[in-house]
């Protein structure tokens, strides 16, 4: 993905979608797939909430850029969102999740409460192709903050296990350390 030329990011789409009509979808009925960007990242924290989850693809998400906007008490920092921000990408993998476990990751994403949203996207995976995808992003995002460390170690324990964009990567543990 680090070789894909910028410009295919500023002509395709990142609007969210309305339905799974458009992008590829799994040939199983019974499972949908979520795009991690986040702490969703780390294949052990993904596994507690979806146990049916399954890697299908590194992808990425054109015309967003991730930001620390929700301020989370329990994890003593900000968690992520994305935010619209032309020319750029957020970096993430694809899961295929049994539908009927989705509820379980609304929780851990605190939909209930109005935290975050679960919205339907287009994301570009490192085959070329378009999937539709369910993410999750603030409902109503305040300021940015400095992000919470363990929610940041996730991120990047997630980005290791995956094989993420190197330069991507090391951003991550960049801003790790300006935490310390």
């Amino acid at each position: 993905m680090a070789g894909r030329p910028k410009e295919v990011y500023l002509e395709e789409p990142s609007q969210d979608l309305a339905d799974d009509s458009h992008g590829r979808t799994p040939t199983d009925e019974e499972l949908t797939y979520v795009y991690a960007y986040g702490s969703l990242l780390s294949p052990s924290l993904m596994r507690e909430a979806c146990p049916s989850a399954t890697f299908v693809v590194r992808a990425d998400l054109p015309n967003y850029q991730v930001q620390f906007r929700v301020a989370s008490d329990t994890r003593l920092g900000g968690t992520s969102g994305i935010v619209e921000m032309p020319g750029q990408l957020v970096r993430g993998v694809i899961y295929a999740v049994k539908k009927t476990e989705i509820l379980d990751l609304d929780t851990l994403e605190r939909v209930p409460e109005g935290v975050y949203e679960r919205e339907r996207f287009l994301v570009l995976g490192e085959d070329d192709e378009w999937y539709g995808a369910d993410l999750y992003r603030p409902a109503a995002p305040g300021e940015p903050l400095p992000p919470a460390q363990h929610y940041l170690d996730d991120m990047i324990d997630g980005a290791r296990a995956h094989g993420l964009d190197p330069a991507y990567l090391e951003k991550l543990v960049a801003w790790r350390r300006d935490l310390e």
